[in-house]
């Protein structure tokens, strides 16, 4: 009867979304009076989540997800018409070809194109949902930002949930850098009869046709590369010799006229170092490959080493949108001098920055930041300091604060990494518990999750049991919550074995009383008792009152799961004399 009014209130939620307002304090006291204080907790963190679905536009309805489209694009009309004709529900078509040569913008194009007509939600009234796996590379993320897109949790499992999301819907997937996704099958998987539209550098990711990008032609490669380098190329020759040189690709042409742009090096300076660097003895298969990592190497090295200081930080970032700011916190230094810094890496066609904010101007600048311009500790501690004030700043303000925090969360993951590969402990602690709470109530589980693992890995290393317990609780609730109680209760048997070893008896209790939860979540309700009479003598021990209260209530539940009312009401009434003597009213 408990969980029946549960769901009946949770219904009342979802169905009465414009009087949620009005219906906060009912929901909130009836919630709290039908079961214990940790249960009620958890339900209220699930209205708190179902509030922000509800008064986020597009969650629930038809999602419209597409990448801008890229600036200086030039020809490729076959390869546009070739996508165009072949985009029909249940049919799936892939863009194959190296990196750089232009398979994101020639699908951002013909998406752009189609919404401009007017016809994209035409053809895919069921909504466009776009994921680009070189920004992240798990399936999972991909599969619960589909259901979540479509305002379902990621319950049982995340392909569950988008499958369901997906179903009866005509839709597109678009699915970019799918040689980066660590399960590509398991998001094409759940498609249903929607469109898939892919990009990769291996035919071996293609399911259904395939079309290999060729390098652009000679005369709009020499045109891309003199709108990009100005006047520092004096002739046709010069421009021929150096498009041909680089593959005729055209990241390579955009990097090459913007470091001529910017560096004052003449063109045949460029020409003679591109024939020394012997690109032109590759095949053609690795000139490709290599020509845009030898262009990235001449231009970090024509920077001076603030600005690859500066590169550096933004190589620890996610490759999306980020304000100068967080660089200025990084280095420890004005916004205005990140700003003069980042500045030049726009010069050099290493960034963009169509608005306030900057961005990387392609995947293959930003792997190679990561692995050439390599942070200080220091730097990082301060970058994931700045995150950590941010998230407790804005998790503070609940929705709102939320929305913020959801702009920046690539960076947050991202940096949460980053402390973990340089050994910065002591900040992954503190961004890792200033954000998980806005994860796990916003429905990110699974980063959720990455981010408590990355917490576990630096307890472990130094050998912190206290921290490591608790992460590994924290890593249980994130099973209970994707439905695994089996895994949850391994994570929580080895919490409760640390807490026993370091004498932390609040701790061991709350671990049991967890333990008892996954019970009942698998219908074991006799190990449940077991687990939370063990929690209620510990309470009582200590003389936590609220936690008593706590177990008494969730004893309560077991016996009412066993049908055994009259013990039930025992442990309710022993609860309520609980929370009216400690004043608690919610419980």
């Amino acid at each position: 009867a408990v969980r029946d009014g549960q769901t009946d209130l949770l219904d009342r939620l979802t169905g009465l979304a414009g009087q949620y307002a009005s219906l906060r304090e009912e929901l909130t006291a009836q919630f709290a009076s039908l079961a214990s204080r940790e249960q009620a907790d958890q339900i209220l963190a699930e209205i708190q989540r179902l509030s922000i679905r509800l008064q986020t536009p597009g969650r629930t309805g038809t999602s419209v997800d597409i990448p801008p489209p890229h600036v200086n694009f030039l020809g490729r009309e076959d390869d546009i018409q070739w996508l165009l004709n072949r985009l029909q529900p249940g049919r799936t078509v892939t863009l194959c070809g190296p990196g750089g040569i232009g398979k994101s913008a020639i699908v951002a194009q013909a998406l752009n194109r189609l919404q401009r007509a007017g016809t994209l939600t035409t053809l895919f009234p069921g909504g466009v949902f776009y994921h680009d796996f070189y920004k992240e590379s798990q399936a999972a993320v991909a599969l619960e930002n589909i259901a979540r897109e479509c305002g379902e949790e990621p319950r049982p499992t995340r392909a569950a949930a988008a499958q369901r999301a997906l179903a009866n819907r005509t839709g597109l997937l678009v699915l970019d850098g799918c040689e980066q996704a660590d399960d590509l099958d398991a998001v094409l998987a759940v498609r249903g009869q929607c469109a898939v539209m892919l990009t990769s550098r291996r035919h071996s990711d293609a399911p259904g046709e395939w079309r290999d990008l060729e390098p652009l032609p000679s005369m709009d490669a020499m045109t891309l590369l003199l709108d990009w380098a100005g006047n520092r190329i004096a002739s046709p020759r010069e421009a021929r010799a150096i498009v041909e040189l680089l593959g005729r690709l055209p990241l390579a042409v955009r990097l090459a006229g913007r470091y001529l742009a910017t560096s004052g090096e003449s063109a045949t300076d460029y020409e003679k170092w591109l024939r020394e660097s012997r690109l032109d003895a590759l095949d053609h298969g690795k000139h490709q490959a290599e020509s845009v990592p030898v262009l990235l190497a001449r231009s970090i090295e024509a920077l001076d080493d603030a600005t690859q200081a500066a590169l550096a930080v933004v190589g620890v970032l996610a490759p999306v949108s980020f304000d100068r700011s967080s660089v200025a916190a990084a280095l420890d230094t004005s916004p205005a001098q990140a700003g003069r810094w980042l500045g030049k890496g726009v010069d050099y066609g290493l960034l963009l920055r169509p608005d306030e904010r900057y961005t990387v101007s392609h995947a293959l600048v930003h792997t190679f930041l990561r692995k050439r311009c390599v942070p200080t500790r220091d730097t990082v501690a301060r970058l994931a300091a700045n995150f950590t004030e941010l998230s407790e700043e804005q998790s503070a303000l609940g929705p709102a604060g939320y929305a913020v925090l959801n702009g920046e969360r690539p960076h947050l993951g991202a940096v949460v990494q980053s402390c973990r590969d340089v050994g910065a402990w002591d900040a992954l602690d503190r961004i890792a518990w200033a954000i998980h709470g806005f994860l796990e109530i916003n429905g990110y589980w699974t980063e959720g999750m990455e981010t408590m693992n990355a917490g576990l890995r630096g307890a472990r290393m130094r050998n912190a049991r206290a921290n490591e317990g608790r992460y590994l609780g924290k890593i249980g609730s994130f099973h209970l919550r994707f439905g695994d109680a089996r895994r949850a209760i391994e994570h929580y048997e080895q919490a409760l074995e640390i807490s026993r070893e370091i004498g932390d008896r609040r701790g061991e209790g709350n671990h049991l009383g967890n333990l008892g939860l996954a019970y009942a979540a698998l219908g074991d309700a006799r190990r449940a008792i077991e687990h939370y009479e063990q929690a209620l003598e510990i309470s009582r021990e200590i003389g936590d009152r609220r936690g008593e209260g706590n177990h008494l209530g969730n004893l309560g539940l077991a016996y009412a799961d066993l049908g055994d009312a009259r013990r039930a009401i025992e442990h309710y009434e022993q609860a309520l004399e609980i929370s009216r003597e400690i004043g608690d009213r919610r419980g």
